[in-house]
């Protein structure tokens, strides 16, 4: 009986059927290794990657007593162009890098006036300019009245923060969901009359609450800029202009 059973075993073993299966079997078991080879390496190449991290870390030394009091003198007397080589150079992180009192390049740079620098560290993205570096580097240049730079700092936190954020919600609605669109579609039905009556008034209502600094979600914004871009641009521009003048 165990002679059949080898018998059928090995007649099996050489039919097309069973070549078929342990091709699939084989191929089966080559896939699942090339996935655990790819697992293994991703993993290789993240260790080593943080490795490279911590020891690049290890290595940074922080900025002395005198390469602090050059940069300080660069700032007060120079144009801050040291500074700025030295910033592009990897050299010092006008951010995080801090003197004994706690000042960072970008703080020293507000205070002082220098605006090349302070918009360097604004143009490489090395700040949020709603953020609390920005805000810190804003009373720096209140501080020491540093009128273009104060000015400089708070039309960032308009027009690259709460501005940058109502037009890139504005364009993900108007993209995704076509609600102004369809809220436009639904105008056109309306009489003439009727229609140029409710555009009016919610224009209206819109410049207002822009006039008293009242919060305007993206949908209304964008919407009074449809029905009336010029009257409602005229209100925000006079709006971020008297921000500008009253920089307290």
């Amino acid at each position: 009986k165990n002679f059949e059973h080898i018998m059928m075993f090995a007649t099996w073993l050489t039919s097309e059927t069973a070549k078929d299966e342990l091709i699939q079997q084989m191929q089966e078991q080559l896939q699942s290794l090339q996935k655990k080879l790819q697992n293994y390496e991703s993993l290789v190449d993240d260790t080593l990657d943080k490795m490279r991290d911590d020891e690049e870390k290890e290595n940074k030394t922080p900025l002395s007593l005198r390469e602090w009091i050059d940069i300080r003198d660069n700032i007060v007397s120079g144009s801050g162009e040291h500074v700025i080589e030295l910033i592009h150079a990897g050299k010092v992180d006008p951010i995080n890098d801090k003197n004994k009192n706690g000042w960072s390049v970008f703080q020293l740079g507000c205070f002082y006036g220098r605006m090349k620098l302070v918009k360097l560290c604004m143009n490489m993205g090395l700040l949020d300019p709603n953020g609390e570096a920005a805000r810190v580097g804003l009373q720096k240049a209140r501080s020491k009245q540093q009128s273009a730079v104060v000015e400089y700092l708070i039309l960032q936190r308009l027009s690259g923060g709460a501005a940058n954020k109502i037009v890139d919600d504005c364009n993900a609605m108007w993209r995704e969901d076509g609600v102004l669109d369809a809220f436009a579609g639904e105008m056109e039905a309306m009489p003439r009359a009727e229609r140029d009556r409710f555009a009016a008034q919610f224009v209206g209502l819109v410049q207002a609450l822009i006039e008293k600094r009242s919060p305007v979600n993206s949908f209304l914004l964008n919407l009074a800029m449809r029905l009336d871009t010029a009257a409602t641009w005229r209100v925000v521009q006079d709006t971020v202009s008297a921000v500008l003048k009253n920089t307290k």
